[in-house]
């Protein structure tokens, strides 16, 4: 194991010509250790984004039991371990899912064959004849209830003059005849 990263830090690393542009990778390599503490024996390395199982997490040292997917237990510095899988993992699902959304666009695009601006020119047409629908309902109900309470008006006074036509019936009646005692002239 020792001899394979010996010969890996023996191996050139690229050259880049003075002044050019470089970026730090994302690619990291963390030890698995058989113990916590960096004097511990190295069982290998567990690359970002590979997931691990946690076993036990030790606070005071920071390092944190794991379990691999290829059944391996050690002990890693838990400042390395995410609940979210790694950057490179989360841009290459948005990246997958951008491109069929897409495709799908494309698609929608050519079974449609519709005018954007026409169907767009239509929803403000429609629109409008809605707002002047609901405006002219409101006009109807406000002239249901004028009519109502005109009616209602002329029910009254109706109701009114019958009352005073009866009334003047039995005064005109009561009144025709002198009480009793009374000498006629």
């Amino acid at each position: 194991m020792r001899l394979g990263l010996t010969l890996a830090a023996l191996l050139p690393a690229p050259i880049l010509a003075q002044d050019a542009r470089a970026y730090v990778s994302d690619e990291l390599a963390v030890t698995l250790r058989a113990a916590k503490g960096t004097d511990a024996t190295v069982l290998g390395l567990v690359h970002s984004g590979e997931a691990v199982t946690v076993l036990a997490q030790d606070t005071d040292s920071g390092y944190a039991r794991v379990s691999t997917a290829d059944g391996r237990r050690g002990w890693l510095l838990s400042r390395y371990l995410s609940e979210q899988p790694s950057a490179r993992q989360q841009m290459e699902s948005v990246l997958a899912d951008l491109e069929t959304a897409r495709a799908r666009i494309l698609e929608l695009e050519a079974l449609s064959g519709v005018d954007v601006e026409a169907l767009l020119e239509d929803n403000e047409r429609l629109r409008r004849e809605l707002e002047k629908s609901a405006a002219d309902e409101q006009l109807r109900q406000r002239k249901s209830e004028l009519a109502r309470a005109q009616r209602d008006a002329l029910v009254a006074g109706a109701l009114v003059f019958v009352v005073g036509l009866a009334l003047g019936a039995w005064a005109t009646r009561r009144l025709a005849k002198p009480p009793a005692g009374w000498r006629e002239l």
